[in-house]
């Protein structure tokens, strides 16, 4: 059935519904929301917030910026370089307005030693992050320049337990989309979306690792039924990851969640944990957006 978009388009309701503008004078990307729109922000944030404390997740708080090296560590920069804003030098030392949360909830790991017992440890945070947009990509809530994120970072002690908390994370996140009346193969689907060996300067390079990662989601995809696609050139930097798809009111299609699997942060930052043996090992990360970006 067609719709006509105009009436159902989020910029033109939430003017009517006085919920968010936008200013010149602010920025561009740079919402403002009214105490309407305010009031669904914090039902957005308490629901998804209780909804993952009671899946057994650890809500905690990290800065909305940071030195440049924690993202030179990462990787972060410069292989996500176009989407971060320039460096801010303040006493001789370069800070960055964070693009993401995941450096910050594995420097937080580090912090002190963890036992098997602990993993897996799902670390949470509804976090402020700010990505450059180019004017012309800026759409209403849809692409802004700054964002809250329902983000999770799960520190897991194998491979076998990484895949168990992928599958919970999409658990999760058919839970949530269910809440806002959304069916599997209406209004959203699911894409593994791959890597490409021949682009080593946008992949971390371990040809091993993309294999037997991507090869753990495609037969997770598969046992847990229903239809996804493939997409070559689509993962994230570190591995492989699984998007769910939907198309917004003008026919365009975006990325609204996502769960991704890492075999590069691990490395870069040394995460291990004591195993039952008494020996240090490396750990797994899974990344993952329950609720997606809350403006969103």
């Amino acid at each position: 059935m067609e719709h006509d978009a105009s009436p159902r388009d989020h910029k033109k309701l939430g003017r009517e519904l006085d919920l968010f503008t936008f200013s010149d004078t602010v920025g561009k990307g740079l919402p403002l929301f009214t105490e309407k729109g305010a009031a669904i922000y914090r039902e957005l944030r308490r629901f998804i917030e209780d909804e993952e404390i009671k899946r057994g997740y650890l809500h905690v708080k990290t800065p909305d910026i940071a030195k440049l090296d924690l993202y030179k560590k990462s990787g972060h920069y410069p292989l996500y370089l176009d989407s971060m804003y320039a460096p801010i030098r303040i006493d001789d030392e370069e800070f960055m307005l964070r693009p993401m949360t995941c450096p910050h909830h594995f420097e937080l790991f580090l912090s002190r030693p963890h036992s098997y017992r602990e993993l897996p440890m799902r670390i949470a945070e509804l976090a402020q992050l700010y990505r450059y947009e180019q004017s012309g990509e800026l759409m209403g809530l849809q692409r802004v320049r700054t964002f809250c994120l329902a983000d999770a970072h799960i520190i897991c002690a194998s491979e076998e337990q990484a895949v168990e908390e992928i599958s919970g994370a999409l658990d999760l996140i058919e839970y949530v989309a269910g809440v806002f009346g959304l069916t599997k193969g209406n209004e959203y689907r699911f894409r593994l979306s791959l890597g490409d060996r021949a682009n080593s300067e946008k992949y971390y390079k371990n040809d091993a690792a993309w294999e037997k990662s991507e090869s753990l989601l495609r037969d997770l995809m598969k046992r847990r039924g229903g239809e996804f696609e493939e997409a070559k050139d689509e993962a994230a930097f570190y591995g492989p990851k699984i998007d769910i798809q939907m198309k917004n009111v003008n026919g365009k299609e975006d990325t609204a969640f996502t769960v991704q699997y890492d075999f590069c942060m691990p490395d870069r930052f040394d995460l291990r944990y004591v195993a039952e043996d008494g020996t240090k090992k490396r750990a797994f990360v899974v990344h993952r957006s329950s609720i997606g970006a809350i403006e969103r």
